[in-house]
């Protein structure tokens, strides 16, 4: 863990940096639609956030990065929704589910 503490915004930047280019082939080739590739962005993105959560020391900062890791998980699961079913009201309503569910993990984990 000492190791991914001090080294974790350079593994940050260099997953982001490979995302980049894996973007751009993905859908310069059209191998996948831009929702998709922003979709799993997010997700890639908020795991990111989560193992940040996990190897920080203080409560606060775990409760913070764990958070909007899952925050950005939600937001790539409402996209998904959204393209999978063409319905727009569907990722809107994934979207607040999560709100919900988010609203009271933080209710009950701040004490």
């Amino acid at each position: 863990m000492y190791v991914l503490r001090e080294h974790m915004y350079g593994l940050i930047a260099g997953i982001i940096v490979i995302m980049i280019a894996l973007d751009i082939i993905l859908v310069a080739r059209g191998i996948l639609p831009v929702s998709t590739v922003i979709a799993l962005d997010f997700v890639i993105l908020g795991a990111l956030l989560v193992l940040k959560s996990i190897v920080e020391k203080e409560k606060s900062e775990r409760l913070y990065y764990s958070f909007w890791g899952v925050f950005m998980m939600l937001i790539s699961g409402s996209i998904a929704a959204w393209t999978a079913t063409g319905d727009g009201l569907v990722g809107l309503a994934v979207f607040f589910v999560g709100i919900g569910g988010l609203i009271i993990y933080a209710s009950i984990v701040q004490k």
